[in-house]
């Protein structure tokens, strides 16, 4: 009857499960009917884990397992289910219906279903009229570190705005609404459309049970409005309730009809709902049994279409739209051969490396297939074929290889491209000389590096020579490295030339210029004080230089002997760095007086330096008598009878100029005085 009554083509098998079913009830073995009546994605209860009488069903179970434990707890215990991670989740939600309301999350990995019995002990939840605040307070609770770890993420969700969606049932009828903080304000919810965010989805079987729901269930879990007086079969052009599409087609037709006939004496209203989907997307209705769905996206869309007369007849259906993507256009892979695909080499480099790697594909690029071949060459031996990402070649002779890569991908379309490699027999070049760019210095900066290191040649440079073609003089270090430091740079304008060899005796020349000019500073002026003259036996003098100055400062001062240059040994300049200094062991070189000239050299800050000269004359004014100084052999022994005597030690301030011998008159010896010389 109940067939016959509601129109549903059960098939035989689920008649013959049915029947076994009722045969177990009879005999007593009968469990607790139930099955999902609403399932919802990334929710969870609005009074979170402080919802009364929550507990663990179980961990590591599936859905369905989770399902059929609370299925055998019954209704005073679980009529609803959560599904957190691994974890099953059971809840009463009898004195606290409002505590049970799902709320989404997008990011939350959780499932809430409403469990529906068979025996008209199902959970009741009334509609809201203002949202429930994203603030719920999480209290510890006393069942463990499973729901403290529940209370932990959910509080994290407390800065999102959360979606409520409200369940109401009586009997098998099912009333959905929404109500978002947008519509906190208004009086009633909207009883028409789910949240249309994709992550507060109600999934399509609301009016759709599973095989597992039918064992489960003696009677059909069709929903059956009890009270209508008349029921109206509603069906659509859908197959199997579902309706396809694939982008670009982004729109669909969707028509009704009834069973039996709607009678004409009574007036019908027909009602057009979309429950859940994307929120791009219009539902239009064309006439009372026809809507459009334009503008679709990529996503499911569940449409909802009722009939109600003003006899109190009702009926209802719904259809899901699954608008797939667009189908992919495979195009073929691009290949791309690095570093070029023209090589030019010169042995006796004899090697290469192709890659692969740059080429690209619009679909999995990483699963491309790689094959390199060698279409020409030198040899009439070709290489054998590569198959990776990477190819090398060695031993390579002088010629031209043209090399093909053909790259193919997942979906076997192929591309190709090649690459000419050309080797050049040895030949060795002269070398280029390079002595690199001009230099300015400014003096007294008077050092500079001159670097021929970017000098070139096929097989190596073996010598480096620097010279100097132009320029006064200068200290050059490193003339035959490929570096030249040059020191003590004077002013005025420098060329240097370098000259570079290769193993073939090839040469090659280059020039650079050193420019130093002079800076605006000033160099000091020296002042070695006035000439002196003192008479000897006075054999000292003090030197002044203090009078010497700079635009800036003196910062040295160099005291030296100039003339005559005999005497440098013989005097002492007690300080040659001070600003003054004494000069001690002057004398009179001869009878004419002797002149010393001393020179002071001045450094300042920059390193600009002056002289000047001070002239020092030694005069004698009366004359000395010379002193005596004879040496002879006291005491000679006979037969021995010469004795020489020595005067040679003899001195006189302005010298010696003779010598005479005479026997002393009283002297008793007697011999001849023998002079064999002047002295």
């Amino acid at each position: 009857t109940e067939y016959a009554i509601y129109g549903y083509a059960l098939e035989k098998m689920t008649i013959q499960l049915l029947c076994f079913l009722l045969v177990l009830c009879v005999v007593g073995v009968c469990p607790e009917q139930c099955a999902v009546l609403q399932e919802y994605s990334h929710s969870y209860p609005l009074g979170k884990v402080s919802v009364e009488g929550i507990h663990m069903l179980a961990k590591n179970v599936s859905l369905n397992e989770c399902l059929n434990l609370c299925c055998d707890e019954g209704p005073a215990k679980c009529q609803y289910i959560w599904k957190f991670r691994n974890n099953c989740v059971g809840m009463p939600c009898i004195n606290n219906k409002t505590a049970c309301s799902p709320q989404t999350f997008e990011k939350l990995s959780s499932i809430l279903v409403v469990v529906k019995y068979n025996n008209n002990n199902n959970i009741e939840i009334e509609d809201q009229t203002t949202p429930a605040s994203s603030d719920v307070i999480v209290q510890p609770s006393p069942a463990g570190p499973v729901f403290d770890e529940l209370a932990n993420e959910l509080s994290s969700s407390s800065s999102q705005q959360l979606n409520i969606v409200s369940v109401s049932t009586t009997s098998s009828q099912l009333v959905l609404s929404t109500l978002t903080s947008q519509s906190a304000n208004s009086s009633s919810a909207s009883t028409s459309i789910l949240p249309s965010s994709s992550s507060s989805e109600v999934k399509a079987s609301v009016l759709m049970t599973s095989v597992t729901s039918l064992v489960k269930s003696s009677s059909s879990v069709v929903p059956t409005p009890t009270s209508h007086a008349k029921i109206i079969t509603v069906a659509t052009d859908a197959i199997n309730k579902t309706k396809e599409i694939t982008l670009p087609v982004n729109s669909v037709k969707i028509f009704a009809s009834t069973w039996p006939e709607l009678s004409t004496a009574v007036k019908y209203d027909w009602q057009w709902t979309q429950l859940f989907g994307p929120s791009e997307g219009f539902l239009s209705v064309v006439g009372e049994k026809e809507a459009d769905l334009t503008g679709l996206v990529q996503g499911v869309y569940g449409i909802k279409v009722s009939v109600t007369g003003d006899d109190g007849s009702y009926g209802e259906t719904c259809v899901n739209v699954t608008v797939l993507p667009a189908p992919r256009m495979n195009t073929p892979p691009h290949p791309v051969i690095t570093p070029s695909n023209h090589l030019l080499l010169h042995l006796p480099t004899d090697s290469a490396i192709l890659e692969a790697t740059g080429s690209t594909d619009d679909y999995e690029a990483d699963k491309m297939t790689y094959k390199w071949e060698e279409i020409s060459g030198p040899l009439e031996t070709r290489m054998p074929p590569s198959y990776e990402q990477i190819l090398y070649l060695k031993d390579l002779i002088a010629g031209t290889y043209i090399i093909k890569l053909t790259v193919t991908d997942v979906d076997g379309a192929s591309n190709f491209t090649t690459a000419n490699i050309t080797v050049l027999a040895s030949v060795d070049n002269p070398p280029i000389a390079n002595a690199g760019d001009a230099q300015k210095l400014v003096w007294p900066h008077d050092h500079v590096v001159l670097y021929g290191n970017a000098s070139f040649d096929d097989n190596g440079i073996v010598t480096y020579n620097w010279k100097k073609s132009v320029g006064p003089g200068v200290d050059m270090q490193g003339s035959f490295t490929p570096i030249l430091v040059l020191n003590r740079l004077q002013k005025g304008d420098y060329v240097f030339t370098l000259t570079v060899t290769d193993g073939s005796k090839q040469q090659s020349t280059a020039e650079v210029s050193v420019a130093v000019v002079e800076e605006a500073n000033k160099p000091p002026v020296a002042n070695a004080g006035s000439d002196q003259t003192i008479s000897w036996p006075m054999d000292s003098v003090t030197l002044d230089g203090s009078s010497s100055s700079d635009d800036q400062d003196v910062v040295q001062y160099h005291w030296t002997l100039v003339r005559p240059v005999g005497a440098i040994g013989q005097l002492d300049i007690e300080m040659p760095r001070g600003v003054s200094t004494n000069v001690t062991r002057l004398c009179v070189r001869g009878k004419s007086p002797t002149v010393y000239e001393f020179n002071l050299t001045v450094t300042d800050q920059h390193n600009l330096t002056s002289w000047d000269s001070v002239l020092v004359t030694v005069t004698k004014d009366a004359s000395i008598p010379p002193t005596i100084v004879v040496t002879l052999q006291v005491e000679v022994s006979l037969p021995q009878h010469l004795v020489v005597l020595n005067a040679s030690r003899s001195h006189d301030d302005f010298g010696i100029a003779s010598y005479q011998w005479m026997p002393y008159p009283q002297n008793l010896a007697i011999g001849v005085c023998k002079c064999a010389c002047m002295l």
